[in-house]
């Protein structure tokens, strides 16, 4: 495992190796100038006047001429965090000092490389007098840590960063949205900024101060959780996880905090990929996890921040991930809601599936992180996805149980938000989701009216076509389809459908093949079962004739 101290290093020569490229229009600016002071002094007039571009390119070509003057880097570094840029690339050579000579070859200047190299190239390489960094982190933090980051900003971070690497495999993704999202986690705890010292509801409000547990509540440390924004070139903050003082449980605490950073920014980079939605009760981003010691064993969400109840209480991975699963549905999900029991709205038991199965599908048998390792698959499938789709398979969209207010409703819009999200994809239920006009099941505008009027857009009079995915549905459930009236030709492929019902009546299949009677424009059933043991297929298309 590469240590805190040569991920700092590579960051550095890294850094210092893309200075020295030849790219700078404003090279012999530096050199009309006597010495690095005087560079800085023209670099803070333009910095002042806000010409950052040229300021950041005097800074560059004054590096190539003045390559130990460690103002030059630190201003540079000032100057890239106000313009809010990244280039940093991401930290995956095996061998740093073979990456840092390769990129100072490019530089053309085989002398300087060689210097350079000889000078900081090794593996425990710092900028000279690295405390000139830490002296100006106070500058760069202000009252709270900065929620954007430059091309310098993981170096100068307090906490030690690391990098923290998230892949996305799941085929199903666009091709765009699979790779490799970056992240970057304070590894030591950072003291708490005055905005964090008290949590928001506990610790401000004053309806609690009569509580004894609940009561005014304090927090002494906290992590950062960073991730990089591919299409702005920056680190954007998107968790801080603070937690309370634990007398002997110093190190359990810090690692629980890690895991969680570590695990919401890889939810994060799922709700990117699969839905392109945004945390909602935000306005920088950013959401406060809150680690506390008493309360009852659990979670909450409260406007920006998730409350994690009673920490040293013991919990399995999967009831870890499920808990802030859940909870930050609550805070990315539109809701669905208007329910007495469990609770009002859907979003956070909702959440807890989607998550869940999307990191099942994306998961490394050899990932690092044991919460995502350690899940029970069969389990979470079994139980927590396949038995609410279950369940809503049976009742229908227009079940009378389906619109009520109790547990067997909310179940069962649960269980046909992930039959959409795995038969017509993640961005289908998430559009749908989004221009909710109430956030109801039934009703004007609420999401079984949005869902008709959605279909009835995609399928024009003259194309109309529906295209299902049933790999991994529950096999042997009815499926159900929002069809606009006339004659409809299904074809399966990945398999034989044997014999097809539609709304309860056989019809002739030929081949992989079948065509409806005429259907009225509505929700209607169509069952596909194999012949003996044949699997499913994998997908159905209706095309209306």
């Amino acid at each position: 495992m590469i240590t805190v101290r040569v991920w700092k290093a590579c960051l550095l020569t890294i850094l210092m190796g893309w200075m020295l490229l030849p790219q700078f229009p404003f090279a012999q600016s530096a050199i009309a100038f006597r010495n690095a002071d005087e560079v800085l002094a023209r670099a803070n007039t333009l910095i002042a006047t806000k010409n950052y571009d040229s300021a950041i390119a005097l800074l560059k070509s004054a590096i190539e001429r003045y390559p130990t003057e460690t103002p030059l880097y630190l201003r540079l570094a000032d100057c890239q965090e106000l313009q809010g840029l990244t280039i940093l690339p991401p930290m995956q050579a095996a061998d740093p000092a073979a990456a840092f000579r390769r990129q100072l070859n490019r530089s053309g200047n085989a002398a300087l490389a060689r210097d350079l190299f000889e000078t900081y190239g090794k593996a425990t390489m710092y900028v000279p007098d690295i405390d000139p960094v830490r002296a100006r982190v106070a500058d760069l933090v202000g009252s709270q840590y900065p929620v954007l980051l430059g091309d310098a900003g993981p170096l100068a971070l307090p906490g030690d960063p690391l990098p923290y690497l998230i892949t996305l495999t799941d085929p199903q993704l666009p091709t765009e949205a699979r790779g490799t999202c970056q992240g970057l986690i304070t590894t030591n705890p950072l003291p708490v900024t005055p905005p964090y010292v008290r949590d928001p509801k506990y610790g401000t409000d004053h309806s609690f101060d009569a509580d004894p547990t609940y009561g005014h509540w304090t927090f002494q440390r906290m992590l950062l959780a960073y991730d990089y924004d591919r299409q702005q070139r920056c680190w954007r903050l998107r968790f801080r996880v603070i937690w309370q003082a634990a007398p002997g449980q110093e190190d359990a605490r810090l690692h629980l905090a890690q895991d969680c950073a570590r695990l919401l920014l890889r939810l994060d980079c799922f709700l990117q990929a699969y839905t392109g939605l945004t945390p909602r009760f935000t306005t920088d981003g950013v959401n406060n996890v809150w680690l506390t010691e008493k309360g009852a064993a659990g979670g909450e969400t409260y406007d920006d921040s998730i409350y994690l109840y009673n920490v040293g209480v013991p919990r399995s991975p999967t009831e870890w991930v499920r808990e802030l699963a859940h909870e930050y549905g609550h805070e990315v999900l539109p809701p669905v809601g208007g329910y007495t029991m469990p609770e009002w709205d859907a979003n956070g038991y909702l959440g807890e599936r989607l998550f869940l199965r999307w990191l099942l599908v994306n998961r490394d048998p050899a990932d690092s992180d044991a919460w995502v390792r350690d899940l029970d698959a069969r389990e979470i499938t079994s139980t927590r996805i396949d038995e609410v789709i279950r369940r809503f398979a049976a009742l229908g969209p227009e079940a009378q149980d389906m619109a009520g207010t109790g547990k067997t409703a909310m179940d069962g819009f649960i269980g046909m938000a992930c039959y959409l999200e795995i038969s017509r994809g993640s961005q289908y239920l998430a559009k749908l989701l989004n221009v909710l006009g109430t956030p109801s099941y039934g009703g004007p505008r609420g999401f079984l009216e949005t869902l008709a009027a959605q279909e009835a857009y995609y399928q024009d009079p003259e194309h109309a076509i529906v295209s299902l995915r049933l790999r991994e549905l529950p096999a042997g459930i009815p499926l159900w389809v929002y069809l606009r009236d006339g004659v409809w030709m299904g074809e399966a492929t990945g398999g034989a459908p044997g014999s097809v019902a539609v709304d309860g009546n056989e019809v002739k299949v030929t081949g992989a093949t079948f065509t409806t009677p005429t259907l009225t424009k509505g929700w209607h059933r169509i069952t596909l079962t194999p012949v003996g043991d044949a699997p499913m297929p994998d997908a159905l298309k209706l095309v209306r004739q």
